[in-house]
C-alpha cells in the first residue's frame, strides 16, 4: 500500500488487520504509531516530512517487532538521542534502511536486531560513532551480509572528511561479506581517500565494490597504487 496519508488513511490502516504492508509519505507520524497497528505490520516504509526528534525515530523502531524490513527517511538535522532510551529488540528485523540527517550509530546503539541481514544508511554525511556502532552489533549478535553506505555530491565530501572511513574501521565490518559504497560518482582521489586510509584494514579494503557492482575497489586501488610507485 502506497498512499499520500491523511487522517482518513491512518484509520483505514489501524482498522484492517489484513495489512502487513505499508509504504507512507507522511508529513506527520503516523497517529498509530502507540497501537497494536504498528506491531503487525511486517514491511514498513515511511519517508517523513515534519519535524522528529531522535527519540521518535528509536521509538518508531523499537515498535516494529514483526517487521522484517523497515524504511525510514527523514531529511532534517537531528541532535543526539536521550541517554535514557532502552535498547529494544526487533526478533525478525532483516532489512533495515535509515536515511537521516543524524549521527545514526547513536540511534542503532538503542536496537538490537539478531536477525539483520541488511543495512543500508544514508547519514548525509555526518559523523559515524565507532563506539556506538560496536555495541549495536554487539548486543545485536547479528551476521550482516551486506552493509550499503551512502554518501552525497560529485567530489564525495563524506569519503574526503573520512565520515565513511570512520564506519569502515569499525572491526565488525571486516566480518560483513560485502560492504557496497553508494553515490552518483567515485572520484579516483575519493577512493583513494579510503584505500590509503591506516584505520581501514586491509581485508574491508579488498571487498569494497562501488554503487554500480562493476568497480571492485580493492583492485582497482592496487592498480593505481602499482603505477604510483
Amino acid at each position: 500500500m502506497k498512499l499520500p496519508v491523511t487522517n482518513a488513511i491512518f484509520r483505514l490502516i489501524s482498522s484492517s488487520p489484513q495489512i502487513r504492508r505499508i509504504n507512507l509519505t507522511s508529513i506527520s507520524l503516523p497517529s498509530f504509531m502507540d497501537g497494536s497497528t504498528w506491531s503487525r505490520l511486517t514491511v514498513v516504509s515511511l519517508n517523513i516530512y515534519c519535524d522528529v526528534t531522535p527519540n521518535d525515530v528509536i521509538q518508531c523502531l523499537s515498535m516494529g517487532t514483526s517487521a522484517k524490513e523497515i524504511t525510514f527517511c527523514h531529511s532534517h538535522v537531528l541532535s543526539d538521542p536521550d541517554t535514557s532510551n532502552k535498547v529494544a529488540s526487533l526478533p525478525h528485523l532483516s532489512l533495515l534502511k535509515l536515511s537521516i540527517r543524524a549521527n545514526v550509530a547513536k540511534i542503532l546503539q538503542y536496537i538490537s536486531l539478531p536477525r539483520l541481514k541488511q543495512l543500508d544508511i544514508d547519514n548525509y554525511g555526518q559523523s559515524f560513532d565507532s563506539e556506538a556502532l560496536t555495541r549495536f552489533y554487539t548486543q545485536s549478535k547479528c551476521y550482516i551480509s551486506d552493509l550499503h553506505i551512502y554518501f552525497e555530491g560529485d567530489t564525495a565530501d563524506g569519503l574526503q572528511n573520512d565520515n565513511i572511513g570512520q564506519f569502515l574501521s569499525v572491526p565488525w565490518v571486516e566480518d560483513v561479506h560485502n560492504v557496497i559504497i553508494n553515490g552518483y560518482r567515485l572520484a579516483e582521489d575519493a577512493q583513494l581517500t579510503v584505500l590509503r586510509n591506516p584505520d581501514v584494514s586491509s581485508k574491508v579494503k579488498d571487498k569494497l565494490t562501488h554503487d554500480d557492482g562493476l568497480l571492485g575497489w580493492g583492485r582497482f586501488g592496487d592498480m593505481i597504487l602499482r603505477s604510483m610507485y
